[in-house]
């Protein structure tokens, strides 16, 4: 299943469900998301970055990190990761463009952060999301 792009405008329950559903009630053994945190939103100018998104995001819309925990609470887990951090070639076309056509400046980020694109897993049927 692939919703990159997606979790971050969506109500958290609906994220909630997804999450859960898809783990219980289908086959899906992956699923490819983004999850950007907060301190890497801000770090690309924060509230000004996001203004012109706010207007198709839920009122409730999940954080990054929040996505993130979520995800884990209902069974699934991270099996590999492309970190927009660490991995800057994957980013850096899309960061000038963010930056106008500039280097974006150079903001120190923890190699722990886990901004990226995730390929989760299901655990196994002892999740939380596994039990009725």
């Amino acid at each position: 299943m692939i919703t990159e792009g997606v979790l971050m405008y969506l109500p958290a329950a609906t994220v909630g469900a997804l999450a859960a559903e898809s783990w219980r009630q289908s086959g899906i053994a992956h699923w490819i998301s983004d999850i950007t945190t907060t301190a890497f939103t801000n770090a690309l100018g924060g509230g000004d970055t996001m203004r012109s998104l706010r207007h198709v995001q839920a009122a409730d819309a999940l954080k990054g990190e929040e996505i993130l925990n979520l995800l884990r609470v209902h069974g699934w887990t991270t099996a590999s990761r492309r970190s927009y951090i660490t991995d800057v070639e994957f980013t850096r076309e899309r960061a000038r463009r963010m930056f106008g056509g500039g280097e974006p400046p150079a903001r120190p980020f923890p190699p722990s952060d886990p901004t990226g694109v995730h390929r989760f897993e299901r655990k196994g049927a002892d999740s939380p999301a596994g039990r009725t």
